[in-house]
């Protein structure tokens, strides 16, 4: 964990916008906060990493954080962005085992902290929690799932190409485009798709050469939607 991480006195200190929480009356999630210390973090720090042996529960009151594992000492891979609202660590709460990702603040980001013990408390006692976090691990599933269908499916050049498709929203302009705002490098795709810079560079290359795609400083502009959808599925 980062030597930069403090106690937040500028925070409301709430946790009625964690969606593990919902439905869960306002008396136990009042009782929560109270169990929690409150941290704020730097685009960049670490707030756990693989093989820890920390079992806190980490509540995201703001910011943006990126879970990644590792393959081999020079391979990364993406699992997860997490946002406002949403909780990491629980699984070390649960099953006392070491971490198994890394998760690292993307911007400035605070985050209430609860110990293992307590967490494992709550949701023994508190139905509404342990439904919710069933649902949560529900979700988890799915979605990796997902992400395996389409490692084992498609061709590293597919990959890519879906998951620019993923990211992709559609131009607020009215364009008709597709668009990626802040648009990952290639390292950072290379570690969303299972795959090195090389193979992203070439299929990047390809679209843009194609005209299917088209790059605006960080933005990356879509130009045939359709197309790229096509050459996902060939």
């Amino acid at each position: 964990m980062s030597d930069q991480s403090a106690q937040s006195e500028t925070t409301e200190q709430s946790l009625n916008g964690i969606v593990l929480f919902q439905d869960v009356s306002d008396k136990v999630v009042s009782n929560l906060a109270r169990k929690c210390t409150w941290r704020e973090y730097q685009g960049g720090d670490i707030i756990v990493d693989r093989n820890d042996v920390s079992s806190s529960v980490y509540f995201i009151i703001s910011g943006r954080l990126r879970v990644m594992d590792c393959l081999t000492s020079n391979v990364e891979v993406f699992l997860a962005d997490l946002d406002q609202g949403e909780i990491f660590g629980e699984l070390s709460a649960i099953d006392q085992k070491i971490r198994s990702a890394q998760v690292t603040a993307l911007d400035t980001t605070i985050l209430a902290e609860m110990s293992g013990d307590d967490f494992h408390e709550y949701v023994l006692n508190n139905k509404e929690i342990a439904l919710n976090l069933l649902v949560h691990f529900t979700t988890i599933i799915r979605d990796l799932n997902s992400r395996v269908t389409v490692m084992s499916s498609l061709s590293p050049h597919q990959r890519v190409y879906n998951e620019l498709i993923r990211i992709a929203e559609p131009d607020t302009s009215g364009s008709g485009e597709w668009v990626i705002y802040n648009a990952p490098n290639h390292a950072e795709l290379a570690s969303f798709v299972g795959s090195d810079k090389q193979i992203v560079a070439q299929a990047i290359g390809s679209l843009a050469r194609d005209s299917v795609i088209e790059r605006k400083h960080r933005t990356l502009i879509i130009k045939d939607y359709k197309r790229l959808q096509r050459l996902v599925s060939l």
